[in-house]
């Protein structure tokens, strides 16, 4: 007897003391249900379902080992059930599902008791028992799109969801009162009409809309069924809708109205064809070029009248001038032709406006990879003109992945931009696993004089990591880049500044101590150029495969740092193609 009643006292000893050791990996504080009241309602002898989220209100993610624990119950009528168990573990949230099965016609009601380690929630349940479920009347097709003078007919049905059969006993279409305009029915089923379970056919329902104005016409009415079932009659009612497509007024059509990229003080010409869309003959007596850019576009020689014949086109030619110097970046102006005909609905149409567009050529003259998270970094670009592009491009070397938000100049800029002038953000939101690369980002340069210009750039992004199921992302990180732009004098004449390739080389080991080799194309003579990151030239050498780098130059070896490598590649055909890297280089 005793040892009976010093086993009966350790045990509730024993299972407190486990709670207390456990209490800190427990969760189960509620405080939203949701929804905080259910209705239901199904027909007698069939069941429906709904769910209800409980969450414990936590805003912060919470480790997958420390889960909440919750215990449900229903209090009420046996209408209701709980579908799953009765004790719940969850972190942050969960569902529960109840069901509700009406046996009979009488409405019911329970309430869901959910109770969590330091409170309880209550929500009310009502169930109502539905004997007839209301027929759904469909129209199988849109009428939204409906051809002028041609009538669309298109099945129309009625859904019995209800086992017991229904009976269509009157078919009531009520009608748009405009003229030209009409719904009717077509191939109707004899009535009454039988309806079982499931979709069934009543008839065909067709639209027409008339030619008689310019804009898109409209078409209004309603479609009801009466039907007779076991407990008495009821009705459905569906509202009709059709629209006419607008009208086609289109007579011509332009091609070949960009001009693309121009060279500054250059000019292209090009033919720009006018077609003739319609079945008549087009008369063009006029044209003219308005705009803030018309004086860079213009019409040669054309000779008025033109007479275009159905489904023929006819060419004009027109040139775009770049201005020097450049006041832009891109061009615009509008060419619109005066002419006379009839469009393919039979609406005459007597004018045409086109976009026209050009822009200056600014070829890329080199590309630079930004590594992020960086190191010590800093860049240098080179250019031998005014206004010079350059291709940059995100590593990522962080081993998480990592969303870029944005690459920023410094607001106090004046000699670069991304894009358009004024632009000093390029936002991308790209996310980028450990070694991907994204870009190019066109950063574009305004160097008037020769010499050095400095910029601070910053590259913002958020580092992601995975924990379950669960994405979870840094806050945003930046880096600060140091920019050194160098102006050189202009090449010389015959030497051509675009370069449509960007040249692939290596450097190994990197960061180097003592020496670094520089992996070329075999085959191909490139030339070597290291700039310190001031932008001051160090070394230039040609060579053909690989060169190693020890530190010397002319002036004697260079201090520990960071430097600049660009490699310029010219091919048999005389084709150029430029690279950057940054080289850690320690003695």
């Amino acid at each position: 007897m005793k040892s009976l009643v010093s086993k009966s006292i350790l045990i509730p000893l024993f299972a407190a003391a486990f709670i207390l050791l456990n209490s800190s990996r427990v969760f189960g504080y509620i405080n939203v249900a949701y929804p905080d009241t259910v209705r239901l309602s199904t027909a007698i002898g069939t069941s429906t379902s709904t769910e209800i989220f409980v969450s414990d209100g936590r805003d912060t993610i919470i480790p997958k080992q420390l889960k909440g624990t919750i215990h449900v119950y229903l209090m009420g009528s046996s209408d209701f059930s709980i579908v799953g168990d009765s004790t719940v573990q969850f972190v942050a949230y969960t569902y529960i599902q109840v069901r509700y099965s009406p046996p009979s016609g009488s409405a019911s009601s329970a309430t869901l008791v959910i109770v969590g380690d330091s409170n309880t929630l209550y929500v009310p349940i009502f169930g109502k028992p539905i004997s007839h479920f209301s027929a759904d009347l469909l129209t199988s097709y849109s009428y939204d799109s409906l051809e002028a003078n041609k009538k669309l007919c298109a099945g129309f049905s009625v859904d019995n969801k209800n086992n017991a059969v229904i009976s269509v006993t009157h078919i009531y279409l009520t009608d748009d009162p405009r003229p030209g305009t009409q719904w009717s029915l077509e191939n109707l089923v004899s009535l009454p009409a039988t309806i079982p379970r499931g979709t069934s056919t009543l008839g065909d329902l067709c639209a027409l809309v008339s030619n008689s104005d310019s804009d898109a016409q409209a078409l209004t009415g309603s479609l009801e069924i009466v039907y007779a079932y076991s407990g008495g009659t009821d009705s459905t009612t569906v509202t009709l809708h059709g629209q006419r497509q607008a009208l086609n007024t289109t007579c011509l059509n332009t091609l070949g109205t960009d001009f693309g990229p121009v060279q500054e003080g250059a000019s292209v010409t090009q033919s720009v064809s006018v077609d003739n869309v319609t079945t008549s003959v087009i008369r063009i007596d006029s044209a003219q070029i308005f705009g803030p850019d018309h004086a860079q576009f213009t019409i040669n020689s054309a000779h008025y009248p033109i007479t275009i014949q159905a489904g023929s086109s006819v060419s004009l030619s027109m040139t775009f001038a770049v201005p020097s110097p450049a006041s832009k970046d891109n061009y615009a102006a509008t060419i619109e032709l005066f002419f006379n005909g009839i469009s393919p609905d039979g609406i005459p149409c007597n004018t045409l406006s086109s976009k026209l567009t050009g822009s200056l050529l600014i070829p890329v003259v080199d590309s630079i990879t930004l590594n992020a998270p960086p190191g010590i970094e800093s860049l240098a670009l080179t250019t031998h003109t005014t206004r010079s592009r350059h291709a940059l491009f995100i590593r990522n070397t962080g081993g998480k992945n990592m969303t870029v938000q944005s690459l920023a100049l410094a607001d106090s800029t004046t000699i670069a931009f991304f894009g358009t002038p004024g632009t000093l953000v390029s936002y991308s939101y790209d996310t980028l696993k450990n070694n991907d690369v994204m870009g190019p980002i066109i950063l574009t340069l305004e160097t008037p004089d020769t010499g050095m210009y400095h910029l601070d750039m910053t590259l913002s992004y958020y580092e992601q990591r995975t924990q379950g199921r669960i994405v979870i992302t840094s806050n945003p990180l930046a880096y600060e880049y140091k920019v050194v732009a160098h102006r050189l004098p202009p090449v010389p004449a015959g030497v051509s500044e675009s370069l449509p390739q960007v040249s692939d080389f290596s450097l190994n080991p990197n960061p180097a101590r003592g020496e670094v080799t520089i992996s070329l194309p075999q085959d191909i003579n490139s030339t070597v150029e290291i700039y310190d990151i001031l932008g001051n030239l160090m070394v230039r050498k040609q060579a053909t495969g690989q060169y190693v780098w020890s530190g010397d130059t002319p002036s004697g070896s260079v201090a520990a740092g960071v430097y600049v490598v660009r490699v310029t590649e010219r091919d048999a055909n005389g084709s150029l193609a430029v690279s950057s890297k940054r080289l850690i280089f320690q003695k």
